[in-house]
Parts: structure tokens; C-alpha cells; sequence
């Protein structure tokens, strides 16, 4: 009985670790992601007023 209870606590503690670092993961991929789309954002941004400054050279 205590030996089934101690398993299952384990289990559980498994459970919790690899839903936390799933998390972990999850959350640093979004803002890498977020990162990431503003930079081309500002990429655009910057190439954009590169052309409109070209034209009216």
C-alpha cells in the first residue's frame, strides 16, 4: 500500500516537472517568436523608409 503511494506520488512529481518545463519551453518559444516578428517588423519599417527616402532623392 505505502510503496503503491510512494509510486504514484512520483509519478505525480514527474508529472508536474514535465508539465513545468513544457511550459518553460512554451513560453520562451512565443516570445522568441514575438522577438522575432518585431525585428521584421522593424526591418520593414526601416527598409521602407530607405525606398520612400530614395524616391525622393
Amino acid at each position: 500500500m505505502l510503496s503503491k503511494l510512494k509510486h504514484s506520488l512520483a509519478l505525480q512529481m514527474l508529472l508536474i516537472t514535465i508539465l513545468g518545463c513544457g511550459l518553460f519551453v512554451l513560453a520562451c518559444w512565443l516570445r522568441y517568436r514575438t522577438d522575432d516578428q518585431e525585428q521584421k517588423y522593424k526591418n520593414l519599417q526601416t527598409q521602407s523608409e530607405k525606398t520612400s527616402s530614395l524616391w525622393r532623392g
